[in-house]
């Protein structure tokens, strides 16, 4: 059974939510949003696309689902401070999405002290092109606080 939205945002105060139609506000994203939610922007190819992406220090929970353009939820991670923060992530129907982490950065580097330490539920459904959740064991060391793993309909998953 899957956590709905609405049983995870009563606990929050701060929640911002992108659609195919809201997209082109996302200059609103500030350092006190907690939950992040995108749903049908099949314009985005990862969350750089937002250009204050980084501003999301505070981010809890973060679900994307439905966006067609999706390739990989976090090219250039190693200067994204929410990779820090973040508690939950829920990733459904994104067709395209080959990587969560680009592989190439974590093959030239470490990645940095806190790197997912707060994740404790990864969700993916139906990312048919998805061939790893964590594509280097150099990331398992941070992953302390990981409580569950769900991954349903991901045929290339290896």
């Amino acid at each position: 059974m899957t956590d709905s939205v609405l049983e995870i945002l009563p606990r929050y105060k701060k929640i911002m939510v992108f659609t195919k139609t809201s997209i082109v506000g996302e200059n609103m994203l500030f350092p006190s949003i907690q939950i992040l939610g995108i749903e049908a922007c099949h314009e985005i190819r990862s969350l750089n696309d937002f250009s204050r992406i980084n501003d999301a220090t505070n981010l809890r929970k973060c679900w994307i689902r439905d966006c067609d353009g999706m390739e990989c939820i976090f090219p250039s991670w190693i200067n994204n401070p929410f990779v820090q923060t973040v508690e939950y992530l829920k990733l459904v129907n994104l067709h395209k999405l080959d990587e969560l982490l680009e592989a190439n950065i974590i093959a030239k580097s470490s990645a940095p002290p806190g790197t997912f330490s707060s994740l404790e539920v990864v969700r993916i459904f139906s990312c048919k092109k998805l061939k790893k959740l964590f594509p280097s064991w150099k990331l398992v060391e941070y992953l302390q606080s990981l409580e569950s793993i769900d991954v349903n309909n991901c045929e290339e998953m290896e």
